[in-house]
């Protein structure tokens, strides 16, 4: 059997190579010429090889491009979904301000601890828990099965909830405390360091995390004005943080939690049915 029926007698379903397999040298062909026919034909193998992967490639991509598109649309709706939750919850308006941490005179959340800004802080976190009803847990989709529902005088009604900017406020206060240990607490043990220390630990991912999430795109900027000496001759231009941007309206917020509210040592309702009141801040 010759070569080129050995490369071929598997292709007889292949109209092109079926006329090689019947094909016969010609009288007086020479070696070259069969040659070239071999590679004619070798060639039309490859053209449809090339055309299969390039088939093969196509629909890859359309169905790659399809599940990119339901991707998107999922997490379109998705998103849809999440809005369509806080809808009519809490009424979120915006104002811009331009406001500056470092402008005279300091807020009264700012300075070395004093009875002013210790009563700034205490009342900022006030309205921190409030009661939820099994409406406002199903319309926010949290879950109801295994949330703390609070005891007298909502008496199993309600659920103990808050919002997270109020976590955020807690964990500020927190280090702010912390930072001025000496003047808020008497005296610290080691277990007490231990305790604070891991619970800061998690106040500072949670306020990392919360950053990044809001991520404030607000552009800002350096001044010389007032520059400050860092080492001696070498100045330091400072940030200028007075740029305007887009805030919500603290006082609407504070106001939608705080006729809401319940106290920082509510009366809470435990799973064997008993009530206890406890401390959560």
């Amino acid at each position: 059997m010759s070569d080129h029926m050995l490369l071929l007698k598997d292709s007889k379903h292949c109209p092109v190579c079926q006329d090689a397999l019947h094909w016969q040298p010609e009288v007086g062909e020479d070696k070259n010429a069969r040659h070239r026919r071999k590679y004619n034909i070798l060639s039309v193998y490859y053209l449809i090889l090339l055309h299969l992967i390039c088939l093969s490639l196509l629909g890859w991509l359309f169905l790659l491009g399809k599940f990119n598109a339901g991707m998107s649309s999922r997490q379109g709706l998705e998103m849809l979904d999440f809005d369509n939750r806080y809808k009519d919850w809490v009424p979120v308006t915006y104002e811009l301000r331009a406001e500056n941490a470092l402008e005279n005179p300091p807020s009264d959340f700012m300075g070395m601890p004093n009875e002013k800004n210790t009563k700034a802080w205490d009342e900022l976190i006030t309205p921190t828990y409030f009661a939820a009803s099994r409406q406002d847990l199903q319309k926010t989709k949290e879950s109801i099965n295994d949330s703390v529902l609070l005891g007298h005088p909502h008496n199993g009604e309600y659920y103990l909830a808050g919002l997270g900017v109020y976590h955020d406020i807690h964990c500020l206060r927190r280090l702010r405390l912390f930072l001025h240990s000496n003047y808020y607490y008497d005296r610290l043990t080691d277990v007490n360091l231990q305790y604070l220390r891991e619970h800061l630990g998690h106040c500072i991912e949670s306020l990392r995390r919360s950053v990044m999430c809001s991520a404030d795109t607000n552009i800002f900027t350096f001044t010389w004005e007032d520059a400050e000496e860092v080492h001696p001759g070498i100045f330091r231009p400072n940030p200028k943080s007075n740029q305007q941007r887009k805030c919500v309206r603290w006082e609407l917020v504070e106001k939608w939690v705080t006729d809401r509210h319940v106290p920082l040592s509510p009366v809470l309702l435990k799973p064997d049915g008993r009530q206890d009141k406890i401390m959560m801040v």
